[in-house]
């Protein structure tokens, strides 16, 4: 779906939540998985405060994300 909005041309945001990112923090190629969606356009963040990152997933403030939601056309929650 996030890749379907990206590729014409609507700004499209994933927003992973903690056990998304605690699935991909274990996984070798969660990189590679991430590339796929921002190779596409694809925007990727998750809260800064997690104990856990995932390359390619850009680690934002509450605040942010906040304003990323407000901001947003439409919100898909799967």
């Amino acid at each position: 779906m996030a890749l379907t909005g990206a590729a014409f041309g609507q700004l499209t945001v994933v927003w992973l939540q903690r056990v998304p990112m605690l699935t991909l923090s274990r996984r070798a190629d969660a990189a590679e998985l991430i590339a796929e969606l921002t190779g596409f356009g694809v925007r990727c963040v998750a809260d800064g405060g997690l104990d856990v990152t995932v390359p390619g997933v850009e680690a934002l403030q509450p605040e942010a994300l906040s304003a990323l939601r407000a901001e947003a056309a439409q919100v898909v929650v799967l």
